[in-house]
């Protein structure tokens, strides 16, 4: 997922001859703030004694799908 929005992104640019480093940082922005997010609720989550569940498991790949 990660790999496919950072060459999108990327190729997209390169195609309209719009290329500049504020579209690699905006695909890497992109990608790194839900993963941070995630990792910092689970680390909430564990912090406060919480059973992981079913749930829990399949939340990150709907954070980083929707956006």
């Amino acid at each position: 997922m990660m790999f496919f929005v950072t060459v999108t992104v990327l190729a997209s640019a390169i195609f309209y001859n719009a290329m500049d480093w504020g579209k690699v940082l905006v695909a890497f922005g992109s990608i790194l703030c839900p993963i941070l997010s995630i990792t910092s609720s689970y680390g909430i989550i564990s912090l406060f004694g919480i059973r992981t569940n079913s749930l829990m498991l399949v939340m990150p790949f709907l954070i980083m799908g929707i956006g």
